[in-house]
């Protein structure tokens, strides 16, 4: 990984601050040539009611060794998530995300909450969370995830106004989900192809706003 690093890239070891990492990669701006932090192997906590946020653009954050970087939230405190991902085209690739305490009082939110647009999600596992996966954005990404247990209706959602998401090949293990993949109303244009319910509903999205699907394992139910 050493030969590959940019001006601003590093590598992140469990005994630093994964969120003064970011904090770091993030001053000065948005990198042209975008900024990476690599995971290695180990386990990285997220503490308190303050999310660590992705707020620049084009910022990705890799485990080195894919499934053995874990982020967990351990803490009471009621946490709203995880990540939030405010920048745009940022990405999450390899990490295994557990909750610990997902029965904590308060509002507690997803793993990862995307707003900016042209994000990725890909290849992340999430053994326990209160919802793995939101959406705002623009042209998500959100692939090749495994979802083990979450305590929310739904696993994976598109809220508010998101448009143009391509949500593929990820495998819901959950039973108890109300719908897999959920996409509020205004959600459009999207896509939902290959994606594995253990749930009888594994996604749920508005009639006449151009969403697609295609080869996916559980009911599809097209709500009007």
């Amino acid at each position: 990984i050493d030969r590959k690093l940019g001006a601003r890239d590093r590598v992140v070891t469990p005994g630093e601050s994964l969120d003064r990492a970011v904090r770091e990669a993030s001053s000065g701006g948005s990198s042209p040539d975008g900024v990476r932090l690599y995971l290695a192997p180990g386990r990285y906590f997220v503490k308190g009611s303050t999310p660590i946020q992705l707020a620049v653009s084009n910022l990705h954050i890799i485990a080195s060794a894919p499934g053995q970087s874990i982020v967990t939230r351990s803490d009471d405190d009621a946490g709203r998530t995880m990540f939030t991902v405010s920048g745009d085209e940022c990405s999450l690739t390899g990490i295994v995300f557990d909750d610990t305490n997902v029965s904590v009082s308060g509002a507690r939110g997803a793993a990862i909450a995307i707003t900016g647009d042209k994000c990725t999600v890909a290849n992340c596992v999430f053994t326990q969370a209160v919802q793995a996966i939101s959406s705002s954005g623009d042209y998500t990404t959100i692939t090749g995830n495994r979802v083990r247990s979450v305590t929310d209706a739904s696993a994976i959602q598109l809220t508010t106004s998101a448009s143009l998401a391509l949500v593929y090949g990820n495998i819901i293990q959950d039973t108890g989900v109300t719908t897999a993949i959920y996409a509020d109303d205004a959600v459009s244009k999207s896509s939902f192809v290959g994606n594995v319910a253990a749930a009888a509903n594994a996604i749920s999205y508005k009639t006449g706003l151009s969403n697609v699907n295609a080869g996916n394992v559980g009911t599809v139910t097209v709500r009007p």
